[in-house]
């Protein structure tokens, strides 16, 4: 077996599991709340809530880069590291 990175994070791990789980309850706020205010036409006056959709956009860009750094499962149920 080749040298592992220490970068990268095992797909099993609790560390990732708790991040996806972070990730849903964000998809499950952008997926309700969206629609809601895009249908009434809602403006979002407040700094406060312009600063937690910038949070929230921020959470899914260092998803894209975790998810580059994360091992998967092959066809015959192998963790792939590499």
């Amino acid at each position: 077996e080749g040298r592992r990175s220490r970068y990268m994070m095992s797909f099993r791990s609790c560390g990732r599991l708790c991040w996806d789980v972070f990730l849903t309850f964000l998809l499950f706020y952008i997926a309700t709340l969206l629609p809601f205010r895009l249908a009434f036409f809602l403006e979002s006056e407040s700094e406060t809530y312009r600063l937690f959709e910038i949070i929230i956009d921020v959470c899914f860009a260092v998803d894209i880069l975790l998810t580059f750094r994360t091992t998967y499962c092959d066809d015959e149920g192998e963790e792939v590291k590499d």
